[in-house]
């Protein structure tokens, strides 16, 4: 929930290439890291034990406290300590070691770490068992503080989506999942927190499934009282489980969240027309959906623009900072040379509502009836039953 779940661009594929694969609770997922970054070094370390790098045929381990700078080197990879080259390669092991560089978030990660070389950047791959993926992404994506049925919910739902979108970055990358808000949010030991850990645990796991595969179980912030069906914001197949409508049936169940609004921000046309490519933008007219939500935005100037609300938002989102335009749930009026941009919610809208589960859970509901209620027609299986998407 800290993390907006926004950038869903490659939806499309993933509902519509899948192949049988067996999902075990047990497995090791690739999970791309600090992707987020163009990595010309970084430097690894370890200040409570030794830490080592492994390549075929050959190992160092180094002391608590030690610095190695790894870098790029055409397309092999560099490992230097104390001002020297020691190791040279295609691709090292990282075992034991956190991630310490200046200009980079401080990352300890469980398992193992690989690390190549990828256009003349650095690229890490950390292999993890899918529990402990868990920990850290339903730390990442919601409050530790909150219920813990909320937790529990929030757990089945990060691991069905883990599984139900396996290798989308396989083909490109190299590795399952990113760790960036397309997949699901992933920062490592050091996000981790014990009310979590025991969600996770005691739903330890458990699936959504729909038709015997993991359910794409999407989920955002706060939908301002309205969720929206995914082939709406998305295209692609309509999912049944992903319907939307009201969110709740007597009350609006998100309206506690900080971000449930009205919320306005007011963006300069030149700035706008900057971030979209225009020499001069004159005015923008919506499509919008009974719900509130935008499903075309007319960009009227030079040049005109027509485009669907989801990649107008993104734009904005990666222009103007993802907590400016929160959700895809706003309208849009003129005033002098600036646009006002009114709206509710945050997040894209489509599955879970996250401060709703919140509220069910403080009303006494328990994961299983909040699973139900906002993924209906799924059902809550072991994964060791199920075939996750290829």
């Amino acid at each position: 929930m800290k993390k907006m779940k926004v950038l869903m661009l490659s939806l499309v594929f993933l509902l519509s290439f899948r192949l049988p694969l067996r999902a075990e609770e047990g497995k090791i997922l690739r999970i791309g890291l600090m992707t987020g970054y163009s990595l010309d070094r970084i430097q690894v370390t370890n200040a409570k034990g030794p830490f080592r790098i492994k390549a075929p045929g050959a190992e160092n381990v180094f002391a608590s406290g030690h610095v190695v700078e790894i870098l790029p080197a055409g397309d092999l990879v560099s490992i230097h300590f104390r001002g020297r080259q020691t190791m040279r390669g295609s691709s090292f092991k990282l075992i034991d070691a956190s991630i310490d560089t200046p200009g980079l978030p401080w990352r300890r990660y469980a398992g193992e770490i690989l690390v190549r070389c990828e256009s003349g950047k650095l690229s890490l791959c950390n292999e993890v068992p899918l529990e402990d993926y868990l920990a850290s992404v339903v730390s990442n994506e919601t409050e530790p503080k909150w219920p813990l049925e909320a937790l529990k919910c929030q757990a089945v739902i990060a691991r069905s989506f883990a599984l139900a979108s396996l290798s989308q970055h396989s083909k490109h990358r190299g590795f399952d999942l990113c760790d960036l808000t397309d997949c699901q949010v992933y920062h490592g030991l050091g996000a981790r927190n014990p009310a979590v850990e025991k969600a996770v645990r005691e739903t330890r796991g458990q699936v959504l499934s729909y038709q015997n595969r993991p359910a794409l179980t999407l989920y955002h912030s706060t939908c301002g009282g309205t969720r929206v069906p995914n082939n709406v914001i998305f295209g692609g197949s309509a999912l049944s489980y992903l319907r939307g409508g009201q969110d709740g049936e007597k009350k609006v169940l998100c309206r506690e969240s900080p971000h449930f609004g009205p919320w306005q921000v007011s963006l300069s046309s030149s700035e706008l027309a900057k971030a979209f490519e225009m020499e001069k933008l004159e005015a923008i007219s919506l499509e919008r959906l009974p719900s509130g939500y935008a499903k075309k935005v007319s960009l009227r100037g030079n040049p005109s623009k027509k485009l669907d609300a989801y990649p107008f938002w993104l734009k904005l989102g990666t222009s103007f900072g993802w907590g400016e335009v929160k959700s895809l749930n706003f309208s849009i009026k003129k005033e002098g040379e600036r646009f006002v941009i009114t709206g509710r919610g945050m997040g894209h809208g489509v599955g879970l509502c996250q401060w709703g589960a919140r509220k069910m859970a403080l009303e006494g509901s328990n994961y299983r009836k909040i699973l139900n209620y906002y993924f209906p027609g799924t059902a809550l299986v072991p994964s060791s039953r199920l075939e996750a998407s290829r």
